[in-house]
């Protein structure tokens, strides 16, 4: 087992401190419209959870319960995965009830280092798009990261968007909007390359790349005039990061922009001011 991705993933419990999942019935009625819950797959959950929050054991009994669990009717992980989500309590949880939700997630760490960024891309995405529940999203936020991981370590500077970018490739008439606004939110520079080889090619890749070494605010004022979405989403998306490089002038132009992302972003910058 992959204990550097596991600790990884244990550690959000922390880290993401502003988890607060399962907390009212309404979430939970919103969760399972987009997660359906199967009873079979709960009822182990439960047992498993029950088992593993019993108290201290060895850790091949350990190992053994997470095992189990993810043979459990031969289920693909994609789907086990998927369950435990639907059900994990975050911060709630842990306040309420701390061995159940390092128990779950210690299962969700296990699943997904089992996982390759495509299955995670491709079992996640589709619900992040549907989901208007902002704990269940910021769950499946959290997964989605683990998909950027290189080596099983996190990339700030060079996040792996491999499997993003094929995802989108194969949805580009209509891209999954939330998708992208989560790649341009972890790196707005490794998203917009992403995007520019799914649009485009190398050498549009090449010499976008060679445009944003140069001067940012130039740089910035190329992408607001061209055609594209998703080079002046990252316009916007710098402008939201970065204030010293907020133009009033491209700011005014894109709160018109057509674009839903776009305009969104720009929206979320002039309420800061």
């Amino acid at each position: 087992m992959n204990c550097r991705l596991m600790l990884w993933f244990l550690c959000l419990g922390s880290i993401v401190s502003v988890l607060s999942f399962g907390a009212d019935i309404q979430s939970e009625d919103r969760t399972a419209e987009v997660i359906p819950l199967a009873p079979d797959v709960q009822q182990e959950i439960v047992r498993v959870v029950t088992a593993l929050s019993a108290g201290d054991m060895p850790e091949e009994a350990v190992q053994k319960i997470v095992q189990d669990f993810k043979s459990f009717k031969n289920k693909p992980p994609q789907e086990l995965l998927l369950q435990v989500l639907a059900v994990y309590g975050g911060k709630d949880e842990y306040r309420n009830n701390p061995r159940a939700e390092m128990a779950k997630r210690l299962l969700l760490s296990s699943l997904l280092q089992e996982m390759t960024p495509s299955n995670i891309v491709h079992a996640v995405a589709p619900k992040y798009e549907q989901t208007s529940d902002p704990k269940l999203e910021y769950s499946l936020r959290q997964a989605l990261g683990m998909a950027t991981l290189r080596g099983g370590r996190a990339d700030v500077i060079n996040p792996n968007f491999d499997a993003f970018s094929a995802y989108v490739a194969q949805r580009k008439e209509q891209p999954p909007r939330k998708l992208v606004g989560f790649m341009y939110g972890h790196n707005p520079q490794a998203a917009v390359l992403s995007m520019s080889r799914v649009y485009g090619d190398k050498a549009a890749e090449t010499e976008l790349a060679d445009k944003l070494k140069g001067d940012p605010k130039a740089a910035l004022q190329s992408l607001a005039d061209r055609p594209e979405w998703w080079a002046r989403l990252y316009v916007a998306e710098m402008m939201k990061k970065q204030t010293q490089l907020r133009d009033a002038a491209i700011l005014k132009k894109l709160e018109k922009d057509d674009d839903p992302l776009v305009k969104g972003k720009v929206a979320e910058i002039t309420s800061d001011k």
